[in-house]
């Protein structure tokens, strides 16, 4: 048993005894110290000397320890190891009782088994029961843990001698043959176990492979690199009826029905886009794309053509139903739909933004191939002479620097100058609690997102969601509130004081002007609630602003899902969150699914549209600062985009325009599959 106060107060905030928490596992070690186990052993009547707990409580405390003594010796034994309660749960979740037996027999089964233990805790686990540094299960480990962080990197497969590289340095070997021979063993003893696919250094085709590194996936992404090779080839042969179409007709009827004009460009994409099996749209904002769906749409509707819509996240889903005014689904959801009854594929996308979160580089992919008919739209129709956030993606886009707001202008775009980045994050705050939304109307949380380089820093995405979520809920110590329009009707408080105007820029950057901001209300009503706390996260709170991380079938949530939490059960540990149009229920197991969104890396905006979107750009990140990045950062927003920073990390950013390469093979993989008879 644990035989230290902080071990029983560790063991008991397990919640493996219905009753008490962490707060009340504090109270309970603090009254009977190490003599707490046997006091709820044998002595249960004694807990009610401990605020909080009544007659009633006490006897159900006896009572679930007294079911418990199965559990009871595995959460001893995985505290006495060291690994803290959030994670005891888990653990014991996945194996029950035997979850000692396991651990004993490979410890490094956590990190592939468990959601929320990588290969660093499994390893502290290992050392501390006493497995050899040496062990073949530690490579193994090691090697599925770095083709994990290189897949989350973007890799579909890494090259063996990269990968045996990274594989050495986590395990701190020393790069002697004898040590580089454990990985070789463990990349092969893996491939033999089915978790690895390892292939030549290209794909063959006929011929013997040219010399170079072989490629090592993570078994489940190269089936899925050939499955979508597969089946784009087999989309492209398969013969299907021919829509008896007039495409010059057509295109006249659609300008004359929508009483527009289409560009040359526009009119020679949207004629390929009626005829072909394979298609890709691609072009910069204000270029036509959106009009050009819609055109499609129309024209194929009206030759009976069945048309089904997706996108990759709920929002851009819904994006895309309201530009269209028709039903669009998540991928996800569209997997419901046979593939067999698909006859042609048209893909909308803009390859000069960043490649998607996950694996692969899938647009940039299929052009490489030249399996698909591309339209590049390159003139610029939408607001061209009136936004400047069009005007200065496209200018970013070409490596010139953007036209910078000033007062007086349209003020769709402006640059705010700041040079250290303690005042950065000041006038983020400022900006998004109160200047924005009193300029604009728009509200504070679900009309504004703040969006960074990078997760780590000052003003990275980590520390702006603590720095948010302490101002959108009113401390003891007096913090600023959040605006009342951004309180849901139930959590409202009377309104307070109004605020001072807004901020200007330093001389040479823009001044965003507008009225005093509107009546502040706290969030003392919203705040006032339970919270409750992932593991190793700030506490979630009532109204705040969610995003989820992993995709989860079950609920139907899926990565990047943006939503606000409605209500928290502390007892069944059960938070509310509404997405959109729904609430999702999550149960306490799922919580690490969840993180704050106020803020967010570019990264993870892809797919996204914002009322207004406010970008801090500092030195602090310039390993991220990139062209396409900041191209896609300006391009999420719809109605405002305000940057806040220096100029030099401006300029760093439109200057670089190198892009990082991802290992990827569907290109080689559609060619070869296309050329096979």
């Amino acid at each position: 048993a644990p035989s230290t106060r902080e071990g029983i107060e560790r063991y008991l905030a397990s919640r493996l005894i219905p009753g008490i928490g962490p707060v009340m596992a504090r109270r309970v070690v603090k009254r009977f110290g190490l003599e707490t186990l046997e006091v709820i052993e044998r002595h249960p009547e004694k807990l009610a000397e401990v605020e909080g707990i009544g007659p009633l409580r006490s006897e159900r405390i006896r009572e679930a320890w007294a079911k418990q003594s199965a559990v009871k010796q595995v959460m001893i034994f995985l505290h006495s190891h060291g690994i803290p309660s959030s994670q005891v749960a888990r653990i014991y979740r996945q194996y029950g009782d035997r979850s000692v037996a396991i651990l004993r027999e490979n410890p490094y089964r956590l990190a592939e088994e468990v959601m929320g233990i990588g290969f660093l805790t499994a390893d502290r686990i290992a050392a501390s029961l006493g497995v050899s540094p040496a062990s073949p299960e530690r490579a193994e480990a090691a090697v599925l843990h770095v083709l994990r962080e290189t897949s989350d990197e973007g890799h579909v497969y890494y090259p063996w001698g990269l990968l045996a590289q990274r594989t050495a340095r986590l395990l701190s070997l020393k790069g002697d043959t004898i040590e580089k021979e454990r990985v070789v063993s463990a990349i092969d003893a893996l491939a033999r176990k089915g978790k690895l696919a390892v292939e030549p250094p290209r794909i063959p085709a006929g011929e013997p492979p040219p010399p170079g590194e072989s490629a090592v996936y993570l078994k489940s992404l190269c089936i899925a690199e050939r499955e979508c090779a597969r089946r784009l080839a087999s989309l492209i042969a398969a013969p299907a009826a021919a829509i008896r179409i007039d495409r010059d007709r057509a295109v006249e009827w659609f300008e004359r029905t929508e009483k527009i004009t289409l560009g040359a460009d526009q009119r020679e994409a949207l004629r390929a886009a009626l005829t072909c099996k394979l298609m890709i749209l691609t072009g910069g904002p204000g270029t036509g794309k959106t009009t050009l769906v819609k055109g499609i749409i129309r024209i194929l509707e009206k030759k009976q053509r069945r048309i089904l819509l997706c996108a990759p996240t709920g929002r851009a889903a819904k994006r895309l139903s309201e530009a269209t005014g028709r039903e669009a689904k998540t991928i996800h959801r569209l997997l419901e739909f046979s593939p067999r009854a698909l006859v042609f594929l048209r893909v909308v996308g803009d390859t000069d933004q960043l490649p998607s979160v996950g694996p692969g580089n899938v647009l940039r992919d299929l052009i490489r191939s030249g399996a698909a008919e591309v339209c590049r739209l390159t003139e610029i129709y939408r607001q061209s002479d009136k936004s400047l956030i069009v005007l200065n993606a496209h200018r970013v886009n070409r490596g010139e620097m953007p036209i910078l707001g000033k007062e007086g202008q349209q003020d769709d775009f402006f640059f705010i100058e700041r040079q250290e980045p303690e005042k950065v994050l000041e006038t983020v705050k400022k900006l998004v609690a109160r200047r924005i939304p009193a300029r604009f109307g728009l509200d504070p949380l679900d009309g504004i997102q703040v969006l960074t380089p990078m997760q780590k820093g000052l003003l990275g995405a980590a520390n702006l969601n603590a720095e948010l979520q302490g101002l959108f809920h009113q401390s003891a110590g007096g913090q600023e509130a959040l605006p009342a329009s951004a309180i849901p009707a139930r959590f409202a408080a009377p309104s307070g004081s109004p605020t001072p105007r807004g901020i200007a820029g330093t001389p040479g950057s823009a001044v965003l002007p507008g009225p005093s901001a509107p009546p502040r209300s706290s969030l003392a009503a919203a705040s006032s609630g339970p919270a409750i706390e992932a593991a190793g996260r700030r506490p979630l709170h009532p109204a705040d602003k969610v995003m989820q991380i992993r995709n989860n079938y079950e609920i139907e949530v899926f990565n990047g899902d943006i939503g606000r939490i409605l209500r928290i059960d502390p007892a069944s540990r059960q938070v509310q969150v509404r997405f959109e149009d729904r609430i999702v229920s999550y149960e306490a197991s799922q919580l690490d699914d969840l993180v704050l969104a106020y803020a967010c890396t570019i990264h993870k905006s892809q797919g996204s549209e914002y009322p207004a979107v406010v970008i801090p750009l500092h030195t602090q990140h310039s390993v991220m600062l990139q062209r396409n990045l900041l191209y896609t950062g300006l391009t999420r927003g719809k109605r405002l985009v305000v940057l806040v920073g220096s100029r030099k990390a401006l300029a760093m950013a439109v200057k670089n325009d190198r892009v990082q390469q991802r290992y990827t093979r569907l290109a080689e993989r559609l060619c070869a599959a296309m050329a096979r008879p």
